[in-house]
């Protein structure tokens, strides 16, 4: 019974710390593309 509930435990701790590396690597490639974008316009 106990390492079910610790097993809960982490798997629902862990749910925001999967959100904000989701959100972190959409945000590195959205600027990669945006600067590649820019150099690329500017030139």
């Amino acid at each position: 019974m106990y390492p079910a509930i610790l097993a809960g435990g982490v798997k629902v701790s862990m749910i925001t710390t999967r959100y904000g590396i989701l959100i972190y690597l959409f945000s590195i490639l959205l600027w990669f593309l945006l600067d590649l974008w820019y150099h690329n316009r500017r030139d």
